[in-house]
């Protein structure tokens, strides 16, 4: 019997049947995992990178605080938590001054203060 043909037994119509959806769920897992590895390889690619000019960033200690220096164009770059950190300002300064961004460029959950 050829593919095109329609099965003419219940049973044979059930195996058809399971095997095509087989075939679906292993399609639908390797697409899964082909964008698991396009993510990862795109992190890859600007891990520790230069937001401005893509050169590698090395990290150097400031006050204990791992700081994200660009070896091309000197630019520094802080994670979440670390400006507040390196200022030793209280909450209050860096929230009011991460809303006032916020609001400026829609960034953010505006709910947040």
């Amino acid at each position: 019997m050829g593919i095109t043909e329609k099965p003419s037994d219940p049973e044979e119509e059930y195996f058809i049947k399971e095997g095509l959806e087989k075939v679906q769920a292993l399609r639908r897992a390797r697409n899964a995992d082909r964008a698991r590895q396009a993510l990862e390889q795109e992190k890859n690619l600007h891990w520790m990178r230069c937001p401005k000019c893509g050169s590698r960033l090395e990290e150097t200690h400031v006050r204990d605080v791992a700081v994200d220096i660009c070896a091309s164009c000197r630019g520094v770059w802080l994670d979440k938590g670390e400006l507040e950190m390196l200022m030793g300002v209280g909450a209050p300064l860096i929230k009011r001054v991460a809303a006032a961004l916020r609001a400026d460029f829609k960034y953010g959950d505006p709910e947040t203060p």
